[in-house]
């Protein structure tokens, strides 16, 4: 035999050495674990091996391979070895282990039963085998495998047995009883089998189950204290943290103190980049959770916290991932140690503040939401804000939380979380349901669908190539124009300026999480349809996720749950949409049966462009034929591995020029390893090299498991193997079957023979082959040409866009005020709002009207741009995106925007009008008529001069003379309107910057006047006010209010022991003349029984109010009154005080309160006394001068005046819409109607 090597000497490969020497000084180099030796010997073996030792070799070469991380060489390697010694168990285990590696569950499986049959009682098959069986949903044989095998066994078996015990348990106190045992067994097992209880546990917390949750904890503190929780704080530092904090709002009769003094003795371990997931997973949450309940104890609870929040916050400070600021919760704990009370959470008024607090807890929180659907509607536009914001939130918990929950494979957990899931969005859907009912919604238009929105994700590219790409193409071929949002633009609010430019929306397979939800119903609020796309059926509960199995372990377990859990998400999103596009006729009836009123459309997957230009003739397969399979998906495996892999290794066995080329979501099954010379793999790749690979093939096979969801699937895969001119075997699902024709343009196989039989007779006859992909390519064309798109739109277009009326030609208004309904603030607001309610109402068939306001409480966040430091431009300086919200209000089209809170002198916010020159653009519009535009700024007026879009100027105020619109300085001097500069005082009159900006505002407010086709002033007042300030050609048209119906007898006297009850409704302002009332009433000594006051304060809340003195006059301030209300308001009063200090541009106030009954004193100043007749209905002072107020005050308290109240425009004047239509008509040039 020779001198003897020692193991790990270098072995020279001569003719000297026999084989059989050589594979022993292998062997001993094996057993040596000198695997790099090893290596080097094997290098130097001649390509030749005798077939005797051909499978020692392969086998050391997929160890090699497999130690040096090449899993797919060891597959093949190690396949061939167990081909030629398929009586070596530890061959098949090597094999096992590098099909786990790969991620080749099922051939895994195979080999691992393989070793076991050889040697049963081989532990590491069974400890192989039994991770495999967790991994294909078999946790009942993996514990079966594992429950026999001594407890001295490697820690990875305890892993294993571990997990298996606890998966395999299904009752879900029980299994916490699992973990504890396994905990007792061995404290130190894996720390990804930890890391998953710990995540689980935090899901039964966050969902409410608190009583198994603490099973579950105290399960999870089973390990000792001793080296073990050095070595490894996970899980037992933040299970310790989150039971004693589980104590403070569910106390039990265990003690505390052990663990308090074990967590503060942890303090000094480092934080676990574990520990760091399971706080952003839920221990934060959690936290937060616990701290909201208790800051609604009593005091003296929260002040026997102060121990255990004492050692929590420091543990919890310890375990923080590194850079956050989480300051706010670190404060809220600290305030409950000190024993100290937030605000209270009292009525629907602090529901703001209360969502905020109680955003991570789900419980709290969907009470709390409930309670928002309750709201009138005025209170919940004061909270939208903060309720969209934890829709939000409690969508994104909705979506992660039960997905904890499912790690345990229970039904009993996949039960608990479907139910959190269906009722969370449920009540999402309501709180929707109930903000969309708060305003009106525009009636869904049926004017041309010319701009398509599609919303849409990218998760899975074939999808968006089919059902989005594909769309866009063929809607911009009919001349149509197309947007795509995709669906985390959905979370903020900038993509909704496309709901200006959208005649028509499709949601493209989005799930209903709340954006989405949000999303849509903004189209719906701005009247636009709406059809939701789908092309398989992931909406149907019962078939909408194919069986674990037909994955063929592709996908975990765990993830088919999350899968099961969002079928409910796509059919919420489905049905909330006007109609429904899919891809088949089966999905179609499916759906019907599901949702049976909603129309349903059928528009198959059609060929894209670059497969109609790749498209080539049927051609004659040469001498090495080539076969090819696809998958897209990760679906489908199983018939894959049980049934087409084995028939294909027969045909490659059988025809040894065949090739197979697969392509995507498919690896080479162990059945196939044999023939790896004649297989070729393309990973998942771009669409033009995939055609390329197609290509290259003469027959496709599409392989499917029967059953609903495979017959709901589209013909892509035949298709696209059609136009590359191949024949096809498919599987016979009712979308082939109810298309092709069996023998004439494809053929049908179900099972290995039948595979192997067809694919025979199409090699066997190439002729007949070349025919039937003839006819397949001409009927792919006939089905899924682009006539087919065209037709389709064609039809959808003329049966959506009928016209809205039998008189198309009405004229386009927009009427542009800086608020609107349902916010009428000021009095300028509500003229625009009677001129457009006169309009809808009597002209609707002449005027076609949109508004475009402002929001003064906007719930869209606006962020700032993006600035370097040294840019120093204001946030209207800079172009971007705005936030939109279209509504109806009367028959008028309200599109409202979200803007960034400026100083309301600012003039000029590009913005806007970037926004309205796209938007100018499409709608063109007739006419504008623009009123106060203090926010919006100039912009639309500049996009209209643009575009040649005639605009007329209401002047409400002096805005456009001076940035103090009410001509008032902030001293209270009277602004001097021909000098551009006379608002500056002080400083700004010595700052040169200052009075450029100045006389560049005034320049262009003149130009944007001057390009107004009509300057319309309130009143004859104002109209020379502006003439003063060199404003031509500037007329009148007298502000219309509507008289206020009296609800007392005017001629009721007061009674001799009331006090005169007084109002001031101005708002506490300079320009309102509040300083002039202040003193007035202070200086005031009135007769008994005296004066009393009202002032309207609008920075308070409904139901709010205060009261204080002023002199001898008691003063009760009351928040805003809406205008639908002032009628009861004034019915308590007697006496309306109006001590303006500006020139006011028109007396509406001093109007309504005159037709109210009441008596009105009024400044002399501008046109706000010119209805008050002195002595008659009310008394006139000089502006500015409080000493004759009080005296008046005075008089009044000794008088009993009853003045006879004001009849507005009896018949002098035309009615306002005939007014308004007359003046239009001259601007447009048109008749007036």
């Amino acid at each position: 035999m020779g001198q003897q090597r020692r193991p790990g000497e270098a072995l020279v490969v001569s003719k000297k050495l026999t084989w059989d020497q050589i594979v022993d000084a292998c062997k001993a180099l094996d057993r040596c674990q000198d695997y790099q030796e090893l290596a080097q010997q094997l290098r130097q073996l001649p390509a030749q091996i005798p077939q005797a030792y051909r499978a020692i070799v392969a086998y050391w070469r997929g160890k090699l391979a497999l130690l040096e991380g090449d899993d797919s060489q060891a597959v093949q390697f190690l396949s061939e070895a167990t081909a030629l010694a398929p009586q070596n168990a530890a061959t098949h285990v090597l094999l096992g282990s590098a099909l786990v590696r790969c991620q080749q569950w099922m051939d895994a499986r195979t080999a691992f039963v393989h070793a076991l049959e050889l040697q049963p009682a081989l532990a590491v098959a069974r400890l192989e085998l039994a991770a495999v069986e967790l991994e294909l949903a078999d946790p009942a044989g993996a514990f079966a495998l594992v429950a026999s095998l001594p407890d001295n066994e490697a820690g990875a078996l305890r892993g294993q047995h571990a997990r298996a015990s606890v998966q395999a348990t299904s009752d879900l106190s029980a299994a916490a009883k699992a973990v504890e045992q396994a905990l007792l067994r061995n404290s130190r097992l894996p720390e990804a089998v930890l890391l998953e209880w710990v995540q689980f546990t935090g899901g039964l917390l966050l969902l409410g189950s608190l009583q198994v949750g603490r099973t579950w904890l105290m399960a999870l503190c089973t390990i000792t204290p001793a080296a073990a929780a050095i070595a490894n704080p996970v899980p037992r530092r933040v299970a310790l943290i989150a039971l004693s904090m589980l104590e403070l709002i569910q106390p039990s009769k265990q003690s505390v103190d052990d663990w308090l003094e074990e967590l503060a003795a942890m303090q000094w371990l480092p934080p676990s980049a574990s520990e760091h997931r399971i706080w952003d997973a839920w221990l934060e949450s959690w936290v937060l959770t616990v701290a909201g309940r208790l800051e609604g104890q009593t005091r003296e609870d929260r002040l026997s916290c102060d121990r255990p929040l004492e050692i929590c916050i420091q543990a919890l400070q310890c375990i923080q991932p590194p850079g956050r600021n989480n300051y706010d919760l670190f404060l809220r704990l600290t305030r409950l140690r000190q024993g100290l009370q937030l605000d209270p959470v009292q009525g629907a008024d602090h529901l703001g503040g209360a969502l905020e607090r109680h955003g991570r807890d789900l419980l709290v929180l969907m009470k709390l939401l409930e309670r928002c659907c309750e709201l009138d509607d005025q209170r919940l536009r004061r909270c939208r804000r903060q309720l969209e914001l934890q829709l939000q939130g409690l969508s994104d918990a909705l979506l992660t939380h039960p997905q904890q929950l499912v790690i345990h494979p229970s039904k009993e957990s996949l039960q608990l979380a479907l139910q959190w899931r269906h009722g969370g969005f449920q009540l999402l859907k309501r709180c929707r349901e109930r903000i969309v009912a708060s305003s009106d919604a525009v009636p869904c238009h049926q004017r041309p669908l010319r701009h398509w929105l599609l919303l849409a994700s990218q998760d899975l590219p074939q999808c968006f190539l089919y059902r989005v790409d594909q769309k866009r193409q063929q809607l911009e071929a009919l001349g149509c124009s197309v947007r795509i949002v995709l669906r985390d633009d959905l979370d903020q609010w900038l993509w909704s300026e496309a709901l200006v430019w959208a005649d028509a929306v499709i949601v493209c397979r989005l799930p209903a999480t709340a954006s989405v939800l949000r999303a849509i119903d903004a189209v719906h609020q701005a009247g636009l349809p709406s059809w939701y796309d789908v092309d398989d059926l992931v909406v149907d509960p019962d078939n909408g996720v194919p069986a674990l199995d037909t994955y063929g372990g592709t996908i975990t377990p765990h993830q088919h749950r999350c899968l099961q859990l969002d079928v409910g998400l796509f059919a919420a999103a489905m049905r909330a949409c006007h109609g429904v596009i899919v891809s088949t006729p089966t999905l179609a009836r499916r759906w019907q049966e599901l949702e049976p009123g909603q129309p349903v459309h059928v528009l198959a997957n059609l060929a894209p462009a670059e497969l109609r230009t790749a498209k080539r003739r049927p051609s004659r397969f040469g001498s090495r034929p080539r076969l090819v399979v696809a998958r897209g998906t990760k679906a489908h495996k199983q018939v894959w591995i049980n049934e087409l892999a084995p028939a294909l290794a027969q045909l490659l066995e059988r025809h040894p020029n065949l090739r197979l080329s697969l392509l995507g979501h498919l690896q080479l099954p162990l059945v196939l390893q044999a023939y790896t010379e004649r297989v070729q793999c393309h990973p998942f790749s771009d669409y033009a090299t995939y055609l390329t690979n197609v290509g290259k093939a003469d027959i496709g096979l599409v392989a499917l498991e029967p059953g609903l969801y495979t017959d709901a699937k589209s013909a892509i895969r035949w298709m696209e193997f059609s136009y590359l001119g191949l024949a096809s075997v498919l599987s016979p699902s009712r979308t082939y079957t109810e298309i092709l024709e069996d023998g004439v343009h494809t053929r049908f196989a179900r099972g290995i023979d039948a595979w192997v039989a067809v694919v025979e007779q199409l090699l066997a006859n190439p002729g007949e082959t070349r025919a039937i992909a003839r006819r397949a390519q001409q009927r792919a064309q006939q089905l899924f040409g682009p006539q087919q798109g065209d037709a389709f739109w064609r039809s959808l277009l003329k049966e959506s866009s009928a016209p809205l009326s039998k008189t198309p030609s009405r004229r386009r208004l927009l009427v542009v005020n800086v608020y609107f309904a349902p916010q009428s603030v000021g009095g300028a607001t509500r003229i625009a709002q009677d001129q457009v309610r006169a309009l809808c109402e009597h002209l609707g068939d002449a005027w076609d009207v949109t508004v475009l306001c402002s929001d003064p409480e906007p719930w869209m966040a606006v962020e700032p741009p993006d600035l370097d430091a040294d840019d120093e431009r204001e946030v209207w300086e800079i172009e971007q995106p705005l936030p939109v919200e279209v509504h109806r209000w009367h028959g008028a089209r309200v599109v409202r925007l979200t803007l960034p809170q400026r100083n309301w002198k600012q003039h000029h916010d590009l913005s806007v009008e970037a926004f309205c020159r796209g938007w100018f653009r499409w709608e063109r519009f007739d006419l504008i008529h623009c009123h106060c535009v203090q926010v919006l700024g100039v912009g639309p007026l500049i996009a209209a001069r643009e575009q040649g879009i005639p605009y007329a100027i209401t002047l409400h105020d002096g805005w456009w003379l001076s940035p103090r619109q009410f001509l008032v300085t902030l001293s209270g001097s009277e602004v001097d309107v021909t000098d551009p500069l006379s608002h500056l005082e002080g400083a700004a009159a010595a700052d040169p910057s200052e009075r450029v900006k100045a006389v560049e505002r005034r320049r262009c407010l003149e130009s944007v006047l001057a390009g107004a086709a009509a300057r319309w002033a309130v009143s004859d007042f104002f109209a020379a006010l502006h003439q003063k300030a060199g404003v031509d050609g500037v007329h009148v048209m007298e502000n219309r209010w509507q008289p206020m119906t009296p609800i007392k007898h005017f001629q009721r006297p007061r009674p001799s022991d009331q006090p005169l009850r007084c109002c001031f409704i101005g708002g506490m302002a300079l320009h309102k003349g509040w300083a002039v009332l202040q003193a007035s009433i202070l200086n005031a000594r009135p007769v008994k029984p005296g004066l009393q006051l009202t002032v309207i304060d609008s920075t308070l809340k409904p139901n709010q109010s205060r009261q204080t003195t002023w002199g001898e006059t008691p003063v009760l301030f009351v928040p805003s009154v809406p205008m639908d209300r002032m009628a009861t308001f004034y019915a308590d009063q007697d006496v309306l005080l109006a001590p303006s200090i500006w020139p006011e541009s028109y007396g509406l106030v001093t109007r309504e309160a005159l037709s109210a009954g009441l008596w009105v004193v009024a400044s002399d100043v501008g046109a706000l006394a010119e209805p008050v007749r002195h002595g008659e209905n009310g008394h006139c002072f000089r502006s500015g001068d409080s000493s004759a107020l009080t005296q008046i005050l005075e008089e009044l308290s000794r008088a009993h005046p009853q003045p006879q109240p004001l009849i507005a425009f009896q018949d002098e004047h035309l009615p306002l819409h005939i007014e308004l239509s007359n003046s239009y008509a001259k601007l447009t040039k048109t008749p007036a109607k």
